[in-house]
């Protein structure tokens, strides 16, 4: 499976694919198991704050180290913290998140320019998140 480009200046990088599931699957893993969702799914989750996946894995985060949950789709697995995942899902990470990520992976749909700006990291259409 090939990855889609998003930007020709950020091109797919440090991918794994998980050609079993369909383009719009996400798997998420956590102590509890491994959760299938789908885009809308994700969304609600991160709305509620709720987070099913039981206590985040010893995984490290690629943002900051700290326990987290595996999230997958079918070109792209990587490790975020509870909080970081419910940022990522409401396409509200910090600039410097976006940054990271896209440095790691390239952009990828969940960062790419409709969300984000790819230079600056700016979130175009952060749903509201408050930081409690």
């Amino acid at each position: 499976m090939a990855a889609k480009v998003f930007s020709e200046r950020y091109p797919p990088r440090n991918r794994k694919f998980a050609d079993r599931l369909s383009p719009i699957a996400i798997e998420v893993e956590g102590q509890a198991g491994t959760f299938q969702l789908d885009p809308n799914r994700c969304i609600m989750l991160a709305a509620s704050r709720e987070l099913p996946f039981g206590d985040p894995l010893e995984t490290g985060s690629v943002l900051s180290e700290r326990p987290g949950y595996i999230y997958r789709t079918a070109e792209l697995e990587l490790v975020l913290a509870p909080r970081e995942l419910i940022r990522f899902w409401l396409t509200a990470l910090r600039p410097a998140e976006f940054i990271a990520l896209r440095d790691m992976f390239g952009i990828f749909y969940e960062i790419h320019d409709d969300f984000y700006d790819e230079e600056t990291g700016t979130a175009w259409q952060a749903r509201l998140f408050d930081e409690d």
